[in-house]
């Protein structure tokens, strides 16, 4: 994972010790040299080995700040990079600074912002629901360990290796769809308005995200190192690093 992401209208992938950044609309390509040992990639945002998070702005790569550790999850809520590490720890991006939000002493596993709260998972299933300002209001128990949190169109959905969970507006679980035995999930992203992909260790899934279902639209068997989705359009890093989009054709020679 972290050689490919997608912000609003660019595909952004790394390539050796090159970012490659592609507008998907007018087709236009620009390049920019990578910080060492990409270690994060999220929309715009990449974090490197000395823990610097820098944000692709227009054509130039800026340093937003200087974390205190590794992180392995962002959501931008209204503008805003909020960013979690494993150890609980949930900073806001801004000034050129982070702002230390809240933190638990769970290892955490997932970050969502939804109906305005903070929600964070962890490997024992639990859901802690939390303020903007990191007031702690409320927890959900499940149990299986959550691989991730994403919010699409509007709605709230946990994945873990056994299964997705839909929940409604209170964070209670409104439906399940049981995945297939055997399945390591590496990493969920939205698609377009209410899709979401969930690549595995060797397939991926695309499920159809609607109020009351979870609706299984294909499963292929195939083997994805890194993915990212730009509206309807979603981007696969092969075993062999070749960047093609959803109709085969490559990305960038």
């Amino acid at each position: 994972m972290n050689l490919i992401s997608a912000s609003d209208r660019d595909i952004i992938v790394r390539m050796d010790e090159t970012l490659i950044v592609r507008d998907v609309f007018s087709g236009t390509t620009r390049k920019m040299t990578a910080p060492p040992l990409i270690s994060f990639m999220s929309g715009k945002y990449l974090v490197d080995k000395e823990k610097n998070l820098h944000v692709v702005d227009g054509p130039v790569l800026r340093n937003a700040s200087k974390l205190n550790r590794n992180i392995f999850c962002l959501v931008e809520h209204e503008g805003t990079a909020y960013v979690a590490d494993r150890f609980g720890d949930v900073y806001r991006i801004e000034n050129e600074g982070c702002k230390y939000v809240l933190g638990t002493l769970s290892y955490l596993t997932g970050m969502a912002i939804y109906n305005g709260r903070i929600l964070l998972s962890d490997k024992y299933g639990r859901i802690r629901i939390s303020e903007m300002n990191g007031r702690i209001l409320d927890y959900r128990f499940g149990c299986d360990s959550i691989e991730s949190l994403e919010c699409v169109n509007g709605l709230l959905i946990s994945i873990s290796n056994k299964n997705m969970v839909l929940y409604d507006e209170e964070c209670f679980p409104r439906c399940t769809f049981k995945l297939p035995e055997g399945i390591r999930v590496m990493k969920t992203i939205t698609k377009g308005k209410n899709e979401l992909v969930v690549i595995c260790l060797n397939s991926y899934f695309l499920f159809k995200i609607e109020k009351n279902s979870i609706g299984l639209v294909s499963h292929v068997k195939e083997s994805i190192v890194d993915g990212a989705c730009i509206g309807d359009l979603f981007y696969k890093v092969l075993p062999d690093l070749t960047v093609v989009d959803c109709q085969g054709r490559i990305f960038y020679e």
